[in-house]
């Protein structure tokens, strides 16, 4: 499995769950030392030497993390030790970090677990966590005591054949040119699958469909997914599975087929199979159709409501790439748009979450229009029947459909940025090195700050940067580390940059010279001091 893939599964994982101490042992930062959330290691957790684990980690930071070092322990005292340091750009969430753990060839047998885990952020700041008091360390990092059962794998030394199971098909119909998500498990071996092969034949003529795969198909809960596609050309029939072999990274193979005459295999141990429902191109040209689509208020969530919507279509067996669906608030002209994915869609039904700001103004969204394209790029787009013109190719929808916003906002949305009231330093003198503090005074008239991003710049031209978060009230603060202050002078506020959560900005300057913004009326300063 690879590290993208590692980001996006997080529902089905097995989790282990951690509880940080409310009191911090040793701790002697300030404050903002990166954060460990939690561990999750996936899939089969029991391996060879030389095998592979494959883990996630939840963490944070303002600065970002630059690295984490995990380190695992065995009921005899042997350690091993492995490091995290990037996140995948397709996270749905910036926090976690994974990657594959490879275990030495070398490795004992023997379940380890987790020993301590440790975070330096890219302003060079440690924090380190662990399960036993004992391995608390007294140094100027910060240090937490780990709470719970620490997450484990298990390393053993012999390995069997493996045996495969639960072959089964997302769609039993698949047209020409058409896809299907199959999934089966491998069990009975420690180690993950290296290959495997499945051949399904059609009786009738001998024709027979192949379809492979390896370690970075497999899934969090231990199966394995890849997908089966039927060649354009193929002509209509029955293919059930007639042959499969599978190969474990540790070299045992194991080969299943219906004949009774392949030396070596054994029977199948289940069926699996499909119908090709056409054998003609033209049918693959055919354009996907648009039958269903409804939203449901599901509830609050933050800063946003959030509307299941549910659409459903056929597709002639080609499988379906992506739906965009569009509603539109006749009163404002303002617009809420959802992509659904291939992955969103089960039996012909794709389902997701449309989110709404609640900054959004209150009133009526009416479904507008809708754009279906399957496997083969066929598209076909639909429009509200007033709107159907013979130059644009679109069909009417099926159904007249919309949702209420109940906002408090009236009228236009929030179209005003935040205002910056004050800014504050403390201490204004200080030695090189040190913290200083920053205060500011932000307000937001109706969605709220979403973040505020000050610069500061000496006489010489060295700039230094904070982002505030949240305190109380209409009050923001952050800090600038002793990475960010060793060079001396003083500094003074030359911009700031302010932004809601309807996505309005504001930035201020230190002096009217052309640029596209305001004029700062607090402009504070501080002076750090060279050490004699």
């Amino acid at each position: 499995m690879n590290r993208q893939r590692v980001q996006k599964l997080l529902a089905a994982s097995v989790a282990a769950a951690l509880a940080v101490a409310p009191i911090a042992a040793f701790a002697d930062g300030d404050g903002d030392a990166p954060e460990f959330r939690g561990i999750t290691l996936y899939g089969n957790t029991t391996t060879l030497p030389g095998g592979e684990i494959e883990l996630g980690l939840d963490a944070v930071d303002e600065d970002g993390i630059e690295k984490i070092v995990v380190r695992f322990q065995s009921e005899s005292g042997r350690q091993l030790s492995f490091t995290l340091r990037e996140t995948s750009e397709e996270s749905d969430i910036n926090e976690r970090y994974g990657g594959t753990l490879h275990i030495p060839a070398s490795a004992q047998a023997g379940v380890y677990q987790v020993k301590s885990v440790e975070l330096t952020d890219r302003e060079e700041n440690i924090s380190r966590y662990y399960y036993q008091r004992k391995d608390m360390r007294r140094s100027n990092d910060e240090s937490y005591l780990l709470e719970g059962q620490p997450a484990s794998f298990t390393v053993v030394r012999e390995s069997t054949q493996p045996v495969v199971s639960g072959c089964t098909l997302s769609r039993q119909e698949i047209g020409p040119g058409g896809t299907a998500l199959l999934s089966f498990r491998l069990d009975g071996t420690p180690a993950s699958l290296k290959k495997a092969t499945l051949v399904f034949q059609n009786p009738v003529n001998g024709r027979k469909i192949l379809c492979t795969a390896d370690r970075d198909d497999r899934q969090p809960d231990g199966s394995y997914q890849v997908e089966l596609e039927v060649p354009l050309q193929e002509p209509a029939g029955q293919f059930t599975l007639y042959r499969m072999s599978a190969e474990d990274a540790g070299g045992n193979k194991q080969s299943y087929s219906t004949s009774t005459t392949i030396e070596d295999d054994l029977p199948l141990p289940f069926s699996c199979g499909f119908t090709v429902t056409a054998g003609n191109r033209n049918n693959a040209l055919s354009k996907p159709r648009l039958e269903l689509v409804e939203v449901t208020l599901e509830g609050a969530e933050g800063d946003h409501w959030n509307y299941r919507l549910r659409v459903q279509v056929s597709d002639n067996g080609i499988g379906i790439d992506h739906i965009t669906v569009r509603f539109e608030n006749p009163a404002n002209g303002r617009t809420l748009s959802k992509v659904l994915k291939a992955e969103d869609g089960k039996n012909g039904v794709f389902t997701g979450t449309l989110e709404v700001k609640k900054s959004e103004p209150a009133g009526t969204f009416l479904l507008d229009n809708v754009g279906v394209t399957d496997r083969a790029k066929n598209y076909q787009a639909y429009c509200r029947p007033a709107d159907v013109k013979e130059a644009n190719h679109k069909l009417p929808l099926p159904q007249t459909v919309s949702f209420a916003v109940n906002s408090r906002v009236t009228g236009s949305a929030d179209e005003t940025a935040p205002v910056l009231h004050s800014v504050q330093v403390s201490p204004k003198t200080a030695d090189t090195g040190k913290l200083i503090r920053v205060d500011a005074v932000v307000t937001d008239d109706f969605s709220g700050v979403d973040s505020v991003k000050l610069r500061f710049e000496s006489y010489s031209g060295k700039a230094v940067s904070v982002d505030l978060v949240h305190r109380e009230g209409n009050r923001f603060t952050g800090t600038l580390k002793g990475t960010k202050t060793k060079t001396g002078g003083t500094y003074r506020l030359v911009k700031a940059v302010l932004k809601d959560k309807a996505g309005n900005s504001r930035t201020y300057y230190d002096r009217p010279d052309g640029r596209n913004g305001e004029l700062l009326l607090s402009k504070p300063e501080f002076t750090l001091q060279e050490d004699e």
